[in-house]
């Protein structure tokens, strides 16, 4: 394996090109995030095709395990502040600001990369730069590029790492990557942080690419690279005039409309798509479900007319709840919704949309159909339009749905599967496209929305124009023996968003002159084939055609030199389909089909029909709980929640000692208390027994004794005395002369 880079490349400039063909290395795709005025973008890795065990922040800057896409580089101690990113003369261009988490081996990026030739070099690199000023001696991020391949059994992996990003005094990017030889069509692009310590360890990231080195390629490779790399994200408001079809159409015919009558043979589309791999360089709708319209604010078609199922109850009026849906042309008169906003499809007058309010529970299946007669290694996007209807007054969850393909065999492994990220809330009804790419292993898939998350409060959302399209009708094929360089197209960029860079390139007619010929070399052994003659050319052996490990047998009977022996439970020329009962039933928390009632049985703790309920034991066994306490449901059990600290026990009957003793004193003191009043009644009552029935008075002496003394001090008068003059002497007048 070739390393690109040492890790002393760093500063502005960037490495030598790792491709050694000149003039022959082309860009596959370019991530560059986009641009905006917005501080923060609203776009999720699902948008870019990528995802991450990151979670994203939206409105505040980054912790640990956390990233953003941004604009510039937030306010914050010892970060480079206000720096942009890396994007050439991209004004206000996002970048993708981490926080690395504390726990070694947590995956920054994850992609899954279809089509590629075997034999082929490609680099896959980026543009990394440390956001700590230099001085802070704070733990530096390193990250570990990885590129991992399935070839039989065995894992191939190639890695580059980056070294310990340094700290400099200005934002500093620099270009890392690594070299890989595509030993199979797909490869899983990592990015990897390394390391599980220290106080930083913060970057950001712009600029992901995927180039070709060469475009002679020497082995097995699809024959046609399109546009539809990714699914991407328009965003459309309720007011802006509408231009597409109405109703549910189907690609077909392009000429022909169906009716929801009809969907059920427009879904599965099994001729249409047949047709398609026929016809070259296309790429166009098989079917599009836009639920039709009616005056009637509610429809009554049901979602047997469009051909999905759904582990939602429908309702006809505007009374559903949690885990119930409408199809309804307007958003109802409710508190905080978008009312009276509609639907999604271009001149649709009154036309219906999917309202759904989520299931309180994680994992419900909002949307599920099975798609047949696709073609094996061609690649398709199922996409949908959503929009949450709570307005922003309101702060509430926020809606997040899964879109998931699997294969329609036995076991249902999923093949690719993108989140829409949390719906945000916006002054107007505003829908956005969502979808993810696969390419189709069996000629029968699964496609899926399932709800992601378990909150009750919000998560009520629309749904609209629901769509299956192929992106190639060429499915993969031996590489041409007459190779040559292939000039660069203009890139196009009609189909994605600007924040991709996606160049196309075309197969050209070269004159004989100008031809290069490849002249394979014969193997010594005629039943050996391959660049080291290390390949079977026995076409069971080769192409194991046959899915679910079933027989394949080599013979000439049929055009295809093989047949496949396929037991009672599966049919089809490669035994793709499933015809056990259960192959779309599905069953919950780990309920298994019974394959001869066509139920769910629930493991212990779970009920209903799809094992969706979990069993309230409180109710069940009419649990009651001591001292106040509050049952409370679990899985196969149940629990006492007790008041405070001062109950305990398995239904809160054990009581504290404190609380004990405080009873004990309030008993004895109150014990006390009655004693005392009982023996003061009891002694006037014996009092007046003894005196008015046995006339005996225990007090009468005493009484006695005091009437005395009383009488006494009455009779005892006070004693008054006058003194009187005795012989007075009488005074004599005077007299005068």
């Amino acid at each position: 394996m070739a390393i690109w880079f040492n890790f002393g490349c760093y500063f502005t400039l960037e490495c030598a090109a790792s491709c050694s063909v000149a003039n022959s290395s082309r860009s596959l795709w370019l991530i560059t995030f986009g641009a905006g005025i917005d501080m923060y973008s609203q776009q999720t890795p699902s948008h870019f095709n990528f995802n991450t065990t990151y979670r994203q922040q939206f409105e505040c800057r980054p912790k640990s395990a956390q990233f953003a896409l941004m604009n510039k580089v937030p306010d914050f101690n010892g970060w480079h502040v206000e720096s942009e990113d890396h994007t050439p003369n991209d004004t206000n261009g996002y970048m993708m600001l981490v926080d690395l988490a504390e726990d070694d081996g947590s995956v920054i990026f994850n992609t899954t990369v279809h089509g590629l030739c075997i034999d082929s070099q490609y680099e896959f690199s980026a543009y990394f730069a440390s956001i700590v000023k230099k001085g802070r001696n704070w733990a530096e991020p390193n990250i570990c590029l990885l590129a991992t391949q399935h070839i039989s059994l065995n894992l191939s992996v190639q890695r580059s790492w980056t070294g310990n990003l340094p700290e400099y005094n200005e934002l500093t990017w620099s270009k890392h990557g690594l070299l890989f030889t595509a030993s199979t069509s797909s490869v899983v692009l990592l990015m990897i942080a390394k390391g599980n310590y220290g106080y930083g360890r913060d970057l950001v990231i712009d600029d992901i690419e995927l180039r070709v080195c060469s475009s002679v390629s020497s082995g097995y490779c699809p024959s046609v690279r399109t546009t539809c790399l990714t699914p991407y994200i328009q965003t459309v408001f309720a007011d802006e005039p509408k231009t597409a079809q109405n109703s549910i159409t189907s690609t077909t015919n392009p000429n022909r409309t169906s009716t929801a009558a009809d969907m059920s043979s427009a879904s599965t589309a099994t001729s249409g798509i047949v047709d398609s791999c026929s016809v070259a360089n296309s790429t166009r709708s098989l079917w599009l479900i836009t639920f039709g319209a009616g005056k009637d604010p509610y429809s009554q078609q049901t979602l047997s007319h469009f051909n999905f199922t759904t582990t939602y109850q429908q309702r006809f009026d505007d009374q559903y709840n949690q885990a119930q849906f409408a199809l309804m042309n307007k958003v109802p008169n409710f508190n905080a919704w978008h009312v009276e906003s509609e639907d999604h499809t271009p001149n649709d007058a009154n036309g219906y949309m999917m309202q759904v309010d989520l299931a309180t529970y994680d994992g419900s299946v909002i949307f599920n159909t099975t798609v047949h007669g696709l073609c094996i290694d061609s690649q398709y996007e199922f996409s949908a339009y959503f929009a949450n209807i709570l307005r922003e007054i309101l702060n509430a969850s926020k809606p997040n749905i899964i879109l998931r393909a699997r294969a329609a065999t036995y076991g249902n492994e999923i093949i690719n599967q993108s989140w829409t990220g949390d719906l945000p809330q916006y002054a107007t009804l505003t829908w956005s496209k969502h979808g993810l790419l696969f390419t189709a292993s069996t000629s029968s898939a699964v496609l899926q929305m399932i709800a992601n998350g378990n909150d009750s409060i919000g998560r009520d959302l629309v749904i609209d124009d629901i769509e299956l399209r192929v992106c190639s009708s060429v499915s993969s094929g031996y590489c041409p023996s007459e190779t040559t360089a292939v000039p660069k197209s203009p890139e196009v960029t009609s189909l994605v968003p600007s924040s991709w860079t996606i160049s196309q390139f075309a197969s050209t007619s070269v004159e004989k002159g100008s031809k290069t010929v490849f002249i394979p070399k014969k193997c010594p052994n005629a039943s050996y084939i391959g660049k080291h003659c290390n390949i079977s050319n026995d076409l069971c052996e080769m192409m194991k055609p046959c899915k679910n490990n079933i027989n394949c047998k080599n013979t000439d009977a049929t055009d295809k030199g093989y047949v496949c022996i396929c037991p009672p439970s599966s049919a089809g020329v490669h035994c793709e389909e499933d015809l056990r009962p259960c192959a779309s039933y599905i069953c919950l928390n780990n309920g298994k089909c019974d394959e001869e009632s066509v139920r769910c049985r629930c493991p212990n703790g779970w009920e209903g029909d799809h094992c969706e309920s979990m069993i309230n034991h409180c109710e069940m066994n009419k649990t009651t709980c001591s001292n106040n306490g509050v049952c409370r449901p679990l899985l196969g059990n149940y629990t006492c929640e007790c008041f405070g600290t001062s109950y305990s026990g398995r239904h809160c009957e054990i009581v504290a000692v404190q609380i004990r003793v405080f009873k004990i004193l309030s008993k004895s003191v109150a014990f006390v208390a009655i004693l005392i009043i009982v023996s003061f009644i009891l002694f006037i009552v014996i009092m007046d027994i003894l005196k008015y029935c046995f006339g005996i008075d225990v007090t009468r002496d005493e009484l006695e004794r005091y009437r005395r003394e009383k009488r006494a001090r009455k009779r005892r008068r006070p004693v008054i005395q006058r003194f009187v003059y005795v012989d007075k002497p009488q005074q004599s007048s005077d007299t005068s002369v």
